[in-house]
């Protein structure tokens, strides 16, 4: 059931934003990071630049419907789950170290 907050956030985004966030629902087993921007930007058919979609990270983190995970030196954005499982992977592999 989602929550009230993610209800108001989710209905005051751009085509771009409900874009991305759309496909990172979908397909809560991938991360992608700045590098990545291209790939995703194909992935979900998008024509503009992909400064947009590096953007529109940022944007839905501000609204807290995605989540961020440092990983090394690197920042990866996903939906909720997806980091979450991220972070759970990470942790596990440190402590196996």
């Amino acid at each position: 059931m989602p929550k009230i907050n993610d209800v108001i956030n989710q209905s005051q985004l751009s085509p771009l934003q409900q874009k991305v966030l759309d496909y990172l629902q979908e397909h809560d087993d991938e991360v992608f990071g700045y590098g990545d921007v291209k790939e995703l930007s194909e992935k979900i058919n998008h024509q503009g630049s992909n400064r947009g979609v590096s953007f529109t990270f940022w944007a839905l983190l501000k609204k807290k419907l995605i989540d961020k995970e440092r990983v090394g030196k690197y920042i990866y954005f996903g939906s909720k789950s997806a980091i979450e499982s991220l972070r759970e992977q990470k942790k596990a592999s440190i402590q196996e170290v």
